[in-house]
């Protein structure tokens, strides 16, 4: 199966080391296991025979999708609560 970038390990030492990233992400140490999951997932695809320059492409792109990614969206649905809830408090202060 190719990788995308050129590698071709096979497919159950890749979800392998996907699931060991996902577990470090829940070492409390940084927020979401920043940093930490880098190192680890780098190694690890290094590791089942991925080359490092690969391996660090693939891991900051998968981090970039499914860690930052999501602020965003965190950031959009925060500004369309707040614009909901301000209009409902000015509502109720008017009715008083």
């Amino acid at each position: 199966m190719p990788f995308g970038l050129g590698a071709e390990p096979r497919l159950s030492l890749v979800l392998l080391a996907f699931t060991a990233a996902k577990i470090l992400g829940m070492v409390p140490i940084t927020p979401g296991g920043l940093g930490i999951v880098e190192a680890g997932l780098s190694g690890l695809l290094a590791l089942i025979g991925v080359p490092f320059a690969t391996a660090i492409i693939a891991t900051l792109g998968y981090r970039i999708v499914s860690y930052w990614l999501s602020i965003p969206v965190g950031v959009v649905a925060w500004l369309l609560f707040n614009s909901r809830h301000s209009l409902t408090r000015r509502a109720a202060t008017t009715r008083r």
